[in-house]
């Protein structure tokens, strides 16, 4: 079978990781996924699954609550997580990270959301920005403003905080 998703690669793992010296000892549908266990030594590591490993960051999973991600596509090139590719893997044990690299990796995930936000702020704020350079007839008086900005001042100066014509205005 060819993992067309997440479940299909904890089901293709699951089919191959006990002759692989490895067995799965929790499962849950939250993060992470999985814990394992080497069958030699009975060490035991937090598993988080994926269908591509650049899924991990995209979820915004906390590399300190994880020991490995084991995923079936590895797109995540500059990843420091220990990674198992399912289609690769032959048993052999996951790597171990340092406190600083799983900052490191926490850190760009963060980095990575805020830019996602800043350009979803961008993207949002473009009616506000074409409003800016519509015109806006004075009710008023009838002048035609620039914008909305402008009509605000326009009536602030020519016809006072209440609204009311000022002579000469």
């Amino acid at each position: 079978m060819i993992p067309e998703n997440e479940a299909g690669v904890i089901i293709e793992f699951a089919s191959i990781c006990r002759s692989m010296g490895w067995e799965i000892i929790h499962a849950q549908a939250g993060f992470p996924d999985l814990v394992v266990r080497h069958i030699g030594n009975g060490q035991e590591y937090r598993a988080e699954v994926e269908y591509k490993s650049s899924n991990f960051k995209a979820h915004k999973h906390n590399p300190f609550g994880c020991d490995l991600v084991i995923a079936w596509v590895h797109d995540w090139q500059d990843c420091l997580m220990p990674m198992w590719i399912v289609p690769e893997w032959r048993g052999e044990m996951p790597g171990t990270m340092t406190n600083e690299q799983r900052e490191i990796v926490r850190l760009r995930i963060e980095n990575e959301s805020l830019q996602a936000q800043i350009v979803e702020l961008r993207n949002n704020s473009q009616p506000e920005i074409s409003n800016l350079t519509k015109s806006c007839p004075c009710p008023l008086c009838g002048k035609v403003c620039k914008n909305d900005h402008a009509k605000a001042a326009h009536m602030r100066w020519q016809h006072g905080q209440n609204g009311k014509k000022i002579q000469g205005g």
